[in-house]
């Protein structure tokens, strides 16, 4: 009977701690919080198929990752291996979808990366040419020098619309949408006020019918809630992509370079009046 007893006792004892852990683990995203990041290069290449990850903390390692897609699209970055890490993403896929970096986060242990791939194309409709099929995405991150693991999350979700050529919004919901998202990146911006140059970033806006941003914006990090700002550039971004579904917008095909830009006691993209 003690016997019995007292292994009654570790099963439940056992069963506690177990779903304890589950909890913990569940519940670890509490832990995270966005960081700050930037993004030097990103396109498409022909050269690897598979997904991959590649973690970037010096300059051998920057220039084996470039040679092994050495017919990237996008910018050559230039990186501070000082200050910097970059991470280097192959996602395995391309045609009639896009890569979405969803977010970036960091607990006391780890930085999560995650990212969408979002459908542009009904997959049973997505009929590619021979050049597009093998046209891969990528994208490089750059964020503060870490030694912490990095993770990858990825999600999914759709961007097309529907057989019927229906979307879940109308025209006047989305330009209405695009219209209030504008007016809070502006806001959250403000007067984007800066003593050095370091203290200014740009973030994405709206979307060109065949990739990319339309644009950017320059703000400071002396005064701006950023991770509500990457939240309405994300948000005004993925809506923009609806317009241009739903309008069957054409754009010119080609990437916005991520602008420069200088601090003269506001934060100025280089060319622009202040």
């Amino acid at each position: 009977m003690i016997n019995h007893l007292y292994k009654w006792v570790l099963i439940s004892f056992f069963l506690v701690f177990s779903l304890t852990g589950c909890l913990v683990n569940e519940s670890g995203d509490e832990d995270l919080v966005s960081i700050l990041y930037s993004i030097p290069s990103v396109g498409t290449q022909v050269d690897i198929q598979s997904q991959r990850h590649e973690i970037i903390n010096n300059s051998v390692q920057l220039s084996q990752f470039l040679s092994s897609i050495s017919s990237m699209t996008g910018e050559t970055p230039f990186p501070d291996f000082s200050e910097e890490t970059l991470i280097g993403i192959l996602s395995g896929f391309g045609v009639c979808t896009e890569l979405e970096i969803t977010s970036v986060k960091e607990s006391t242990s780890s930085i999560v990366v995650e990212l969408t791939k979002v459908f542009t194309v009904d997959p049973g409709l997505c009929d590619p040419s021979p050049e597009g099929f093998l046209s891969m995405h990528y994208v490089m991150i750059s964020v503060d020098r870490t030694s912490l693991p990095i993770s990858f999350r990825y999600r999914e979700r759709s961007d097309y619309r529907n057989l019927n050529g229906e979307t879940d919004k109308t025209l006047e919901e989305i330009k209405t949408g695009l219209h209030a998202l504008s007016i809070e990146i502006d806001s959250l911006i403000g007067e984007a006020r800066c003593d050095t140059d370091d203290q200014c970033n740009t973030i994405e806006y709206g979307h060109r019918a065949c990739g990319g941003p339309a644009g950017y914006k320059v703000y400071s990090n002396l005064n701006t809630d950023v991770a509500l700002l990457r939240e309405a550039s994300q948000a005004h971004v993925s809506l923009s992509k609806e317009y241009n579904s739903y309008n069957g917008t054409i754009s010119i095909c080609s990437m916005a370079s991520r602008p420069s830009f200088i601090c003269d006691n506001v934060c100025t993209l280089e060319g622009e009046d202040i």
